[in-house]
């Protein structure tokens, strides 16, 4: 019966065990019969398709104009930066048309927000997901590195562990009565650096509707970047499984996340 409810109305029975046992999360991994890892692997899964979703909806807000004007286009190549260039080049192919091919992902409202998906999808993996400890400052992270190297001959899960232990241990509360964990030191900042980024490859675009008007962009912007850096500490804290992203291409630009975990808890 439980495991039905689990299936049908997860949420309600979730409430439904708290409630029962003084908000016990042991009760509720006993009701589940999952380990806890498991459950931290679905809320990471949920961050993710909510962050896809937000990827999504700021395409079609902001990129899904007519392009009226098409002399628009030489302009937005030319500033176009060369790492643009080559993110586009690793997730988009310009197929049988050749340079027509190429304008056409530019011209086409569809294929306009799926290539802003793909820029802004990858930037989030090689700045944020990818980086080591998101917001930490830099001896921090030397400290963080450290470990990789200490271990070097260690099993990855132990390693991953010992990241997640040492990060922990930097966000731990240093006043009384303070949150469980606190942001990074230089959080706010990365997330700045970040969102400079993601203005640098996104302009090209945006010239063909609005030139040197981003300032739409910005608020969204944020929002998606820190969503998705908290959801990287998350991931860094998680000490039992190891995310990692495979390589972009060109039948599936969107970056999609796998993770794996020891078959027994440590």
């Amino acid at each position: 019966m439980s495991r039905a409810q689990w299936s049908d109305k997860p949420n309600t029975r979730a409430r439904e065990i708290l409630e029962e046992n003084h908000d016990s999360s042991a009760a509720l991994l006993k009701d589940l019969q999952e380990p806890e890892y498991a459950c931290r692997d679905v809320e990471v899964r949920d961050g993710v398709w909510q962050m896809m979703a937000q990827i999504e909806a700021f395409a079609k807000a902001h990129f899904s104009f007519e392009l009226k004007d098409k002399t628009r286009l030489q302009a937005a190549f030319q500033s176009m930066p060369k790492e643009t260039i080559k993110i586009i080049g690793c997730v988009v192919s310009s197929g049988p048309g050749g340079a027509s091919g190429w304008e056409d992902l530019f011209i086409d409202s569809s294929k306009r927000q799926a290539l802003v998906c793909a820029i802004t999808g990858n930037t989030m993996v090689e700045q944020v997901f990818q980086h080591i400890f998101f917001g930490g400052t830099s001896e921090q992270i030397k400290e963080v590195a450290a470990i990789q190297y200490e271990h070097r001959n260690n099993d990855g899960f132990t390693r991953n562990t010992l990241h997640a232990t040492k990060i922990r241990s930097l966000l731990a509360p240093t006043k009384h009565n303070s949150p469980p964990l606190h942001l990074p030191p230089n959080f706010n900042a990365h997330v700045t650096h970040t969102v400079a980024a993601l203005l640098t490859h996104l302009m090209p675009l945006l010239t063909l509707h609005a030139p040197n008007n981003p300032t739409p962009l910005i608020p969204a912007l944020y929002a998606l970047t820190t969503h998705t850096a908290l959801l990287s500490l998350a991931m860094r804290l998680t000490p039992h499984t190891v995310y990692h992203f495979p390589p972009s291409s060109r039948t599936s630009p969107t970056p999609r996340p796998q993770w794996s975990a020891p078959t027994t808890q440590p």
